[in-house]
């Protein structure tokens, strides 16, 4: 292969973090791509604390041609740090990106291929994804993300925003142009998230095609998730249901009210959401739209609220974590 980096395609990128137990499935994935073009794959570590770092190297020796790695000596992601506007996009040569986090992999050798042969011969679409297998950090296989009875399907922007980010894909399915990422307005943008208001913006300027065919596996439950520890911390929870709120409004004030409905709907989620967490069942069942969020939740979730409601009012429960409000504007 050429050193000249003209003829690469698609770059990838990964961001990993003590992900020494699975990072070897995500870098396997990534190398084992049957393509007809030339692909790389950025692998960040935010200075991990296990053998992340060292299972990357091993890679990046045994394949430089395809793995890329950058290595931090002090953690970026605690300093509030965007980390591949930072440190992996400047690097990037590919038409497009694909993305896969350190402990999530690639499950199928002809992924990048097809997404690219689609995005190719089809300009008007901006996001190409796919579906997802969903396993335990034990390997237990649990659902798939969507179900389509094998059909493929077009997203429209109002499904984008009202699925709350990962109820239609995955992130680890992503393939989009990386000149429109680049060009992604500040508006679209969130500080505790990056994948849902990238697949709004993209599904603002283009059609987002959904391959119904599983090439990725999301694997849940890790202790150190984001998922997990943002769970954990009620008040960093409360300060992402307030990201969210932010982040709508100016998605919905730039692109001019068009996809208001939806936008709407989100925000009244996380709303109840935000009360939920609180433990005030009261505010909930007094307000018609709050009541409609609740309902949908399943009976234990139900249960844990009139609990937690209960313990509160006895003070019981410990409230600190609970005591954040916004920031005034």
């Amino acid at each position: 292969m050429s050193d000249n980096t003209a003829d690469i395609k698609v770059s990838v990128y990964c961001l990993a973090y003590n992900h020494g137990k699975y990072i070897r499935d995500a870098l396997n994935g990534f190398v084992s791509q049957k393509t007809d073009f030339r692909y790389e794959v950025f692998v960040h570590d935010d200075a991990s604390t296990d053998n992340t770092a060292e299972i990357i190297r091993e890679y990046a020796e045994k394949y430089p041609d395809i793995i890329k790695p950058v290595f931090q000596k002090e953690n970026q992601y605690s300093k509030g740090i965007k980390i591949p506007k930072k440190y992996i996009f400047p690097l990037m040569s590919g038409k497009y990106i694909a993305v896969c986090e350190g402990d999530d992999y690639w499950c199928d050798e002809n992924k990048l291929q097809l997404q690219y042969e689609y995005m190719e011969a089809h300009p008007e679409c901006s996001l190409c994804v796919h579906n997802t297998k969903k396993v335990s950090t034990h390997g237990d296989e649990l659902h798939r993300l969507s179900n389509h009875s094998g059909h493929d399907a077009d997203y429209t922007a109002e499904d984008i925003i009202k699925a709350d980010g990962g109820g239609l894909f995955h992130t680890s399915s992503y393939m989009y142009r990386r000149e429109d990422r680049l060009n992604q307005p500040e508006q679209f943008t969130m500080k505790t998230a990056g994948d849902y208001p990238t697949a709004i913006y993209l599904s603002t300027i283009g059609n987002v095609h959904y391959i119904d065919k599983v090439m990725s596996v999301y694997r849940i439950g890790d202790a150190g998730s984001w998922t997990v520890r943002l769970r954990k911390n009620k008040r960093k929870l409360l300060e992402h249901y307030y990201d969210i709120y932010e982040a709508m409004n100016k998605m919905n004030a730039y692109t001019g009210g068009k996809y208001e409905a939806a936008f709407k709907y989100i925000t009244e989620k996380y709303e109840c959401d935000e009360l939920y967490v609180r433990g005030e069942l009261t505010a909930v069942l007094k307000n018609r739209t709050y009541r409609k969020w609740f309902s949908k939740k399943t009976f234990m979730t139900k249960l844990k609220l009139v609990i937690k409601w209960f313990l509160i009012k006895c003070r019981l429960y410990d409230t600190e974590d609970l005591t954040w409000t916004p920031p005034k504007k």
